[in-house]
């Protein structure tokens, strides 16, 4: 994974998804290395700054955003028809969708 960011070294979208996927596997210290390294990799080969989205995010990752969190096991919500019926009838969210398959 870490060779994303440094196998096309000027897309800050690679070091920004590499960040964000470090950061999500609880390896925060890994994310904010990934973008200083962006930092200084961006002003060595071409003298910027790193653009809004790959500086909010480091911002965000200081302040442990809520929405960096990982999603929990199993994906979003699970929609399971409200009354049972194979046609017809509404569908809701479930909130204890264990074992539905």
């Amino acid at each position: 994974m870490p060779d994303l960011g440094e196998s096309h070294p000027k897309r800050e979208e690679g070091w920004r998804l590499l960040a964000l996927a470090l950061y999500r596997s609880d390896r925060q210290a890994e994310a904010l290395s990934a973008v200083r390294r962006a930092r200084r990799t961006l002003d060595a080969r071409l003298g910027t700054e790193p653009g809004a989205r790959l500086s909010r995010l480091e911002e965000d990752m200081l302040r442990q955003a809520a929405y960096l969190d990982p999603a929990p096991v199993g994906g979003g919500q699970v929609w399971a028809r409200a009354n049972g019926r194979r046609r017809g009838g509404r569908w809701r969210a479930c909130r204890n969708h264990r074992g539905i398959t």
